[in-house]
C-alpha cells in the first residue's frame, strides 16, 4: 500500500473522530525505513506480481527453492501491521497530548524464521511444510534480541496514544498469507 493510501484512510477515519480539528494538526508521514508493513491486502491481487513489497518478500518463502536455514535466523528489520499504522495516524490526530509529537510505530524486530515457523505450523499444504527448513528456536530468539537486532521501539506510541500492537502470529493469520496459498498462487 502506498503512503497516500495510508493518509487517505487515516484522514477519513480521523475526520469522523470527536476530537478532530483540521486546523490543529497536519498529517505527516515519515518513511518507515526498515519496517516491514504487514497485514491484510486491501486491493485485488490477480497474481504475485501485484503484491506489495512486504507481502512479496514473504511470498517468496512459499516458492522453491526453500530458503537457507541460516537466512531465517538473521534479523530482517522491524515490522508493524498496516492497521496499527493507520490507527496511529488517527490517534495522533485525535489524542490531545499528541499535538506536535513524533511517534515510531513498530511492533519490534523480526526474523524471516518467524514466518517460516508460522507456515510450518499453520499451513495445510504438506508439500510446502516439507519444503521449509526447521527453524532453530534459540537462534531465532537471539536474532531478534537486543544484541543482534536494531530495534525501533514503538513504546511511546503504545504509552501515549494507547496503540495496541498485534502479535506477529496474529498479524500473519489475519493477513494475506492464507490467500497466498490459494490455487491461483500455488507453486
Amino acid at each position: 500500500m502506498r503512503k497516500s493510501a495510508f493518509e487517505s484512510l487515516a484522514r477519513e477515519r480521523a475526520s469522523k473522530a470527536p476530537l478532530f480539528d483540521p486546523g490543529r494538526s497536519r498529517l505527516e508521514t515519515d518513511p518507515l525505513g526498515s519496517a516491514s508493513l504487514d497485514g491484510p491486502i486491501i486491493h485485488e491481487c490477480a497474481d504475485p506480481s501485484s503484491l506489495n513489497t512486504s507481502v512479496a518478500g514473504f511470498y517468496k518463502f512459499t516458492q522453491p527453492p526453500a530458503p537457507e536455514a541460516t537466512s531465517l535466523t538473521t534479523s530482517a528489520g522491524n515490522w508493524v501491521d498496516v492497521r496499527e499504522v493507520a490507527e496511529a495516524h488517527v490517534l495522533a490526530l485525535t489524542v490531545e497530548q499528541a499535538a506536535g509529537e513524533r511517534y515510531i510505530v513498530s511492533a519490534g524486530p523480526f526474523a524471516n524464521g518467524q514466518f517460516t515457523k508460522w507456515l510450518r505450523s499453520s499451513s495445510g499444504d504438506e508439500k510446502l511444510k516439507a519444503s521449509l527448513p526447521e527453524v532453530d528456536e534459540s537462534a531465532l530468539k537471539e536474532a531478534i534480541g537486543p544484541n543482534k537486532a536494531i530495534v525501533s521501539s514503538g513504546a511511546k506510541a503504545e504509552k501515549e496514544l494507547g496503540l495496541k500492537y498485534r502479535s506477529f502470529d496474529s498479524c500473519t493469520k489475519d493477513s494475506a498469507w492464507p490467500s497466498l496459498l490459494t490455487a491461483s498462487f500455488q507453486r
